[in-house]
């Protein structure tokens, strides 16, 4: 037919629009979604019912997403709630990354009942690098599971 060319073929690893949008309600930044699509870890911040707002990273790998909190402040109590809803809110990222594994991640834990509360559930402990988007330089303690997607 004429005046129609062929269908603008989506560039290959480019976001679609959900996943855009889905990192943006997150909390992403332009910036921060950029750089969550090259696979680099980046932060934002969930508010609370109380206290400062929870610190969270992502990293998209390619096959799984990272979710982590790092910094849980909340004096309403309510911090153990907050660690199920960003579960939730890492699953419905993953799902729309069409990942294969979502990694949820509890960084620097200080409770002790959250740290203990994460071993019955099955979290492992481990050391890994503190990422740059975290100030870089050094270790830090992690829970950690991974969770099949597919």
């Amino acid at each position: 037919m004429q005046g129609e060319g062929p269908p603008r073929a989506q560039r290959p690893n480019s976001p679609c629009l959900s996943q855009v949008r889905t990192l943006r309600d997150l909390g992403l930044s332009r910036v921060a979604r950029r750089a969550f699509f090259q696979g680099i870890v980046v932060t934002f911040e969930i508010p609370t019912l109380g206290g400062s707002p929870t610190i969270a990273t992502l990293q998209w790998t390619g096959t799984r997403l990272r979710a982590g909190l790092f910094a849980v402040h909340d004096t309403s109590g309510a911090g153990l709630h907050a660690f199920t809803g960003f579960r939730g809110r890492a699953r419905l990222m993953a799902r729309m990354m069409h990942a294969e594994e979502l990694e949820i991640q509890g960084i620097a834990v200080t409770n002790l009942r959250i740290a203990q509360l994460l071993l019955r559930q099955g979290f492992t402990p481990q050391t890994v690098e503190i990422p740059e988007a975290l100030g870089g330089g050094g270790t830090v303690e992690i829970f950690s599971k991974i969770f099949r997607m597919r």
